[in-house]
């Protein structure tokens, strides 16, 4: 959630991303955690924020696209 709102108050376009670190493949109800993907542009692409660190690992770049309220929704189950 914060960095979310970090990127997007900078004026980033930022994707919210589902999945799970452990396994590959995974299916939607597998997802047990969230990064996201801030917009880099066209020379960098999507570049994958997690824990308010950059990844550039395999992992972190694929993933299910969810919405801000779908994000609302883990966060408050999450706790």
């Amino acid at each position: 959630l914060y960095m979310y709102l970090y990127f997007t108050n900078l004026g980033y376009d930022v994707r919210i991303i589902a999945g799970n670190l452990d396994l590959e493949k995974e299916t939607y109800s597998q997802c047990d955690h969230v990064w996201v993907w801030v917009d880099g542009g066209t020379t960098l692409g999507d570049l994958p924020y997690d824990w308010g660190y950059f990844y550039n690992d395999e992992q972190h770049s694929y993933g299910y696209v969810i919405n801000y309220r779908e994000l609302l929704r883990r966060v408050i189950n999450d706790q």
